[in-house]
């Protein structure tokens, strides 16, 4: 088994920075919004089009 000390002077082990708590909510927000706008974007696309098959003109 393998210290400490030896697994980071050979490499093996890689300092990384803990994201702040703030960040992950802020990039769930984010993530959740990007999402509603592409389901928006889509309905709005698909509304014309299924209008039409009625013979509905949407403007």
């Amino acid at each position: 088994m393998r210290t400490i000390p030896a697994v980071v002077r050979i490499g093996w082990y890689r300092e990384v920075k803990v994201k702040s708590a703030e960040s992950g909510v802020t990039r769930s927000v984010l993530g959740a919004r990007s999402r509603l706008v592409e389901i928006r974007r889509d309905l709005e696309n698909q509304t014309p089009s299924m209008l039409k098959e009625y013979g509905l003109q949407f403007s």
